[in-house]
């Protein structure tokens, strides 16, 4: 199949739809990476900052930023406040994204879950015509073993495989909680190299997924390396997810 045609499709695709985002910081690299991947094929997508002067918006993404980092339950709100406001345009997909810096190691997973799950009881009753796309959490990179080596030594779990553990938790209860709706694995792809090959590691028996290291030049923002694949499947799940 070409590639390159599948990439022309789907930024067709996009171009017909309008998409809302919430997210932060990670949402950035990958909205640069839908625009880096539509100029490397000559094209062009729409994707424009949430406007407050009452502008209608025509097709492609319009985004804004959320909440604040550290506080999901705060994009949540944020999320329902915007859906409600936008809902005359009539958006044919929503969605928000959590940052990998709203987890750490005392985050109650089923907690945030459970209150993203309400606010997405809320956005189906304000515009029930949309589809909402769920996006899993971003990853980090793995902390050095070192650091791991003495934790284990003192009989604990270094943090930062503590609170990888418990995005991957959050994951799964994404990934199983809304069978019906599209869902853009980030999470998955963010961990996948090239070649298919995972990184991830098992911890206190459960599999859990980690940002590849190539991906990115900080430990959790997406290098262009990294945006090139992630984003190029976010585009196609945008593109499809209309028609679920």
């Amino acid at each position: 199949m070409d590639i390159v045609g599948d990439v022309r499709a789907d930024l067709s695709s996009l171009r017909t739809m309008k998409v809302f985002f919430g997210h932060q910081s990670v949402g950035g690299n990958l909205l640069q990476g839908l625009q880096e991947i539509a100029r490397s094929q000559g094209d062009s997508v729409a994707i424009v900052a949430l406007s407050g002067n009452g502008a209608p918006f025509v097709g492609g993404i319009e985004h804004s930023l959320i909440g604040r980092n550290q506080d999901p339950g705060s994009k949540c709100d944020d999320f329902v406040a915007i859906v409600r406001r936008i809902a005359p345009e009539a958006p044919d997909i929503v969605a928000m994204k959590f940052c990998y810096v709203d987890f750490d190691e005392n985050t109650d997973p089923r907690a945030v879950f459970d209150r993203y799950r309400v606010a997405v009881e809320n956005v189906r009753k304000v515009v029930p015509s949309a589809k909402i796309l769920h996006i899993t959490s971003p990853l980090t990179a793995r902390t050095p073993g070192w650091k791991r080596i003495v934790k284990g030594l003192l009989g604990r779990l270094e943090a930062g495989d503590e609170t990888a553990k418990r995005r991957a938790a959050f994951n799964r209860l994404l990934r199983e909680g809304f069978p019906e709706d599209p869902l853009f694995d980030l999470a998955r792809s963010e961990s996948t190299y090239p070649d298919g090959r995972r990184e991830t590691a098992r911890i206190d028996g459960t599999e859990v997924e980690f940002l590849v290291g190539e991906f990115t030049s900080d430990g959790g923002h997406l290098s262009e390396r990294g945006r090139s694949q992630v984003s190029r499947e976010l585009l196609h799940v945008l593109a499809t997810a209309k028609g679920r």
